[in-house]
């Protein structure tokens, strides 16, 4: 049976709950909202839940409201310090992701999610896919959301002359905070389903591009230089992965798997972690 879709509007209000301050929930809600509604279309997702850099437990009051099948919910963050929500205690591990191992045994979890995570991520992100995979259950749920870089409006930008990243400004005082490295549709497909996960849904909020945006797709599509569809070329990708295989940081694979190439350089000295890791909040 599939599940009820909660509108904008009613997980705004839902994230928002009583606080009097509304400004982070309307601004940054429609976005988790999207988010909410991709993996909640999933038949078979089950708890319990980590939300690894979920600034602030983002979706626990939408979980207890609309899914609290899902819960127990739980956090993990560089600082490591527990949250208090609606009287609730939301415990939340330290973890940096590119560097620590989740402090959760093996195959404990029916749902990761890692939202506006991965463009972060400075060293090592096939490490935190592997560490994901370890603490899922088989049949788990891996959710990943990230900008876009193949969007059509950053065609746009560059046309214009124009940057086409997000958040790309340098952060000497917090180096974590910005967006280090941004990902196509096919980059976080090949890294998610060479280290044991399975596409199950995927969506691109292809529906908020402009009239200039389909303009400019459609006569790249005229000149023969785009073949694929629309969905392809949105602002925002969401995925919701399933674990069919369980692959670790431990376990015997391939270099190709654990540095692949379209994401690690090929040059071998490169390939490898580094013995001294950047201070993120320096």
């Amino acid at each position: 049976m599939r599940n009820s879709q909660p509108s904008e509007a009613q997980f705004i209000a839902t994230i928002r709950g009583d606080d009097q301050e509304d400004s982070w929930a309307v601004g940054r809600s429609p976005h988790l909202a999207r988010i909410f509604n991709v993996f909640n279309a999933v038949s078979g997702i089950s708890g319990p839940t980590l939300d690894i850099g979920s600034g602030g437990g983002s979706f626990f009051r939408a979980l207890n409201n609309f899914r609290p099948d899902l819960l127990p919910y739980s956090c993990a963050d560089v600082a490591g310090q527990d949250l208090i929500i609606d009287s609730c205690v939301v415990p939340v591990h330290a973890f940096q992701c590119e560097r620590d191992r989740l402090p959760l045994e093996s195959g404990e979890l029916g749902l990761v999610l890692l939202c506006d995570v991965l463009e972060h991520l400075l060293v090592d992100p096939i490490w935190t896919m592997l560490e994901v995979n370890r603490v899922l259950k088989m049949g788990g749920h891996f959710v990943i959301s990230t900008p876009n870089v193949a969007s059509i409006d950053r065609v746009m930008r560059i046309l214009q002359g124009a940057h086409p990243g997000t958040e790309h400004h340098y952060k000497p005082t917090n180096i974590g905070d910005r967006h280090n490295r941004e990902w196509t549709f096919a980059e976080v497909y090949g890294a998610a389903t060479g280290v044991g996960f399975q596409l199950t849904a995927w969506d691109s909020n292809h529906g908020a591009l402009s009239e200039r945006d389909r303009a400019l797709l459609e006569s790249l599509r005229r000149a023969g230089l785009v073949d694929t569809e629309e969905i392809f070329f949105g602002p925002d990708l969401v995925f919701v992965f399933e674990k069919v295989e369980h692959l670790t940081l431990d376990c015997p694979i391939s270099p190709d798997q654990r540095w692949p190439v379209f994401l690690y350089t090929g040059h071998d000295q490169y390939r490898q972690r580094p013995r001294k890791f950047p201070d993120l909040f320096g």
